[in-house]
């Protein structure tokens, strides 16, 4: 059992394999996402020529981009569980202290910005799903089967969730950068592993 759960200075496999899900999931979700709407940058930008013989060439995109959103929607499905678990398990479970050694900003920074991409992710998981229900559409995780919309088409407001959606998503990428760059520094410039192997191995002290 003490593999499986949290010590007091080292994570179990039960924070290591969610930690791991949640950074896949953020990937998948941010890619797909993002390609997803830069394939409809594009079929607008040849509907506004009006040009018939692009036509061929639009509906392509279009289905592209289709494929691309059930992917996207199908790993942002995920989320409802996998983040719902890790949330539960951290405030059961709390956080351990930040790699020591470290200039103290540095040390709330390491805090901070996973407690940061929680929020955003949450916000993300909400405001994705009323995207969908706010044209009156439903939702179809990997076409398995469908969630229809509680409240029906509303005026506008798809507009708006998008563009909280679409910007909460930048924040939340760049804060999985800033994560990223943060133990590349570790390994790199401090030669420390420590960070590297609590959140890879349930042996290892932090």
């Amino acid at each position: 059992m003490s593999n499986i759960l949290d010590g007091e200075r080292h994570y179990g496999w039960i924070s290591i394999v969610l930690h791991w899900l949640v950074g896949f999931l953020v990937i998948g979700a941010y890619f797909s996402g993002f390609q997803a709407g830069q394939i409809k940058e594009d079929f607008e930008m040849l509907e506004a020529q009006g040009n018939p013989a692009l036509e061929q060439q639009i509906e392509t995109l279009k289905g592209e981009r289709s494929d691309l959103m059930r992917i996207h929607v199908g790993v942002a499905s995920l989320f409802w569980l996998v983040l719902l678990a890790r949330i539960v398990w951290r405030t059961r479970n709390g956080q351990l202290p930040a790699v020591p050694q470290q200039p103290e900003f540095l040390q709330h920074l390491a805090i901070w910005v996973p407690r940061l991409m929680l929020v955003l992710l949450t916000v993300m998981i909400f405001s994705g799903p009323m995207i969908i229900w706010s044209y009156g559409y439903p939702i179809s995780p990997f076409g398995l089967f469908k969630i229809p919309s509680p409240t029906g088409p509303i005026d506008g407001l798809g507009g708006n969730l998008s563009a909280i959606h679409i910007w909460t998503g930048h924040i939340l990428a760049s804060l999985l950068l800033v994560h990223i760059l943060g133990t590349l520094k570790h390994l790199v410039i401090d030669r420390n592993t420590r960070s590297l192997k609590r959140i890879t191995s349930p042996k290892q002290p932090s």
